[in-house]
């Protein structure tokens, strides 16, 4: 279940941020905490970050464009809406909201590039880094058929239906009612069918019977609930459910949507990779082993073969060679040849096991194999007399073992018993 940390930043320097830890639906997960952002950094963890800023700052308006998005529309938005706008357009920043279906016009967040750098820096220097950047008063809920109103220190929130939301600061409600146009004569909608939820704190609440009174003669319903921990975890539930606007686009927007996913499995990711590359190079190694290994032996069945079989022409693949010139031997030998294929087999297998050992002449007369050689020591004749005749129960002899530059010539002889 997705978590997220929501934090909410103020337009007075003087007054702290605040944050709350919520689920995907908005369901607190931990009440409000305030002090600096670097507290709130501790928080973060593998959440997702919204963040919201002052609705004070933001210009929030509408724009009638048929674009429907991308560049193109953030490109065109300034010019649709320069006309409204007293600040020089390049050093604003416009951001479009989802246009739903009820809506004919775009919505529109307009603030300056100054505010966009102050907010991210802030965040930033605690490292913290959003991934939703809202307006406070898009987090205000919509009543349907009715008019929601947060009543915040000297601010006051009204939303309705699908218009745009607005802030009046250092005004009572109602005034702000009043020049919002509502419950008003000449209004769109009488406020005998409107419906009013207000939000506020208890001190805010205390001393004003006469005004909910007044109200409740002039709407259809008043609705009034109290926020005991402040408006934070009423807004939170509309900041995680739905961004209406979110003020990182263009040159604001993250670099990828993927990297905050990718973050927490980074590390794991990175151990994964090392340990394929280490088996890859185990591999690696074992198979120059093995290749090695391949083309030793192909050069020991060489000489063996160049011994045995001194009169024919070697081809690019002597140990096929050698097995189809066996198979021959095999099928129409005489009594004489099959000792020989005998002792040739077991003092082949041991050759193959002792490669320093290198092949000078090899014969065959009378059932007896005369084999001479050049080994390293006088240790090796004896392995190579020792393995043959255990493997093929021959009789075997060192005839001869003589030096000769800094190895020793030898000569060796097998039989088969009795023979």
């Amino acid at each position: 279940m997705a978590e997220f940390l929501v934090i909410r930043l103020r337009a007075a320097a003087q007054t702290p941020p605040s944050w709350v830890l919520v689920n995907h639906e908005g369901a607190r997960l931990s009440g409000v905490e305030k002090g600096s952002l670097e507290l709130a950094a501790r928080r973060v963890e593998n959440r997702r970050v919204v963040a919201l800023v002052p609705a004070t700052e933001v210009l929030m308006t509408t724009a009638n464009l048929p674009v429907r998005g991308g560049a193109k529309l953030l490109q065109a938005l300034p010019f649709a809406l320069e006309e409204q706008l007293a600040e020089d357009i390049d050093r604003l920043h416009f951001a479009p909201g989802a246009r739903t279906d009820a809506q004919a016009a775009l919505p529109v967040a307009v603030t300056t590039r100054a505010h966009m750098a102050s907010w991210l820096e802030r965040l930033g220097a605690a490292g913290i880094r959003p991934q939703v950047l809202m307006p406070d008063a898009y987090a205000l809920p919509l009543a349907p058929g009715g008019v929601s109103v947060l009543l915040d220190q000297d601010l006051v929130y009204l939303r309705r239906d699908e218009q745009q939301p607005i802030v009046f600061q250092g005004m009572l409600l109602d005034q702000a009612l009043e020049l919002a146009g509502i419950g008003v004569d000449g209004a769109d909608q009488p406020a005998s069918a409107t419906r009013l939820t207000v939000w506020l704190g208890q001190r805010r609440h205390q001393g004003q019977a006469a005004l909910w009174n007044d109200l409740r003669e002039r709407f259809a319903d008043v609705d009034i609930k109290l926020l005991p921990q402040g408006p934070l975890p009423h807004l939170a539930v509309q900041a995680v459910r739905q961004s209406d606007i979110n003020l990182l686009q263009g040159p604001y927007a993250p670099a990828s949507s993927s990297k905050a996913l990718w973050q927490p499995w980074r590390l794991a990711a990175s151990l994964a990779a090392i340990c394929v590359a280490v088996a890859l190079g185990i591999q690696g190694v074992e198979y120059f082993k093995l290749t090695a290994a391949e083309a030793q032996l192909d050069a020991t069945i060489e000489e063996v073969f160049k011994a045995a079989l001194p009169n024919t022409p070697l081809s690019t693949d002597p140990r096929r060679q050698i097995e189809r010139e066996l198979e021959a031997l095999r099928g129409g030998g005489s009594a004489s040849e099959k000792p020989f294929l005998e002792i040739l087999t077991v003092l082949g297998s041991v050759l193959l096991e002792t490669p320093d050992a290198r092949v000078e002449a090899l014969s065959f007369r009378n059932d007896v194999m005369d084999l001479r050689l050049t080994v390293p020591s006088v240790g090796t004749l004896d392995q190579i007399k020792r393995l043959v005749a255990e493997r093929g129960r021959l009789e075997t002899e060192i005839r001869s073992a003589n030096p000769r530059d800094e190895a020793i010539e030898g000569r060796l002889t097998f039989k088969e018993p009795g023979a």
